[in-house]
């Protein structure tokens, strides 16, 4: 089984947060839902505006092979070609393309877990990607969660399939999220 996992965050008058939280309501004794952390909007003035800026909050944000546990290590390639992001194209078949308008910066990197005994290696990626607008995101998301009903099956490279997909997205305040402003989860098989 596989998972990639995106979060969307926000700030400013694009989408920011205000503060927010609640606690059970003692004296009926039921249990409200989760409710989001109080967090703090973003400075719209800290905000990446161009390429350059938004390549160099991706370099202070993105994961590294310690973040997964010991065992991790970097994979070749390491990290992608920052002009270009994976899209999926027709027939299901996963291409690379230039970065559209909406977005400024993306990073993925690749790690693995070595193969152990009779277990094969695990492939693990890390993507961070900042758009120019909230509304980008949002659509990108949107667009994320069309592909695995379009596609039940993906051709990630020959011989690589993904298989059973399926897309979850919750808001802040729905299902278990608590610390972005969306988040959304993709689950399926590699084969």
């Amino acid at each position: 089984m596989g998972g990639l996992m995106l979060v969307g965050c926000t700030g400013g008058e694009n989408g920011g947060d205000t503060e927010t939280g609640a606690a059970s309501d003692a004296s009926t004794g039921g249990d409200a839902p989760p409710t989001a952390s109080p967090t703090t909007e973003t400075d719209p003035a800290k905000q990446p505006r161009t390429a350059d800026h938004a390549r160099a909050l991706i370099g202070k944000v993105i994961a590294g092979p310690e973040l997964f546990g010991p065992e991790v290590v970097r994979t070749t390639p390491y990290e992608s070609d920052p002009s270009h992001w994976a899209v999926l194209g027709d027939g299901c078949t996963w291409h690379l393309a230039e970065l559209p308008a909406g977005v400024l910066a993306t990073l993925t990197r690749h790690f693995e877990v070595p193969a152990e005994g009779a277990k094969g290696p695990v492939r693990l990626s890390a993507t961070v990607t900042v758009h120019r607008t909230a509304l980008d995101a949002a659509w990108e998301q949107a667009g994320m969660l069309e592909e695995s009903l379009g596609c039940k099956e993906e051709l990630l490279r020959p011989g690589e399939r993904l298989t059973e997909l399926s897309s979850t997205a919750f808001a802040r305040g729905e299902g278990l999220n608590t610390s972005s402003d969306e988040f959304l989860e993709e689950t399926g098989a590699c084969a």
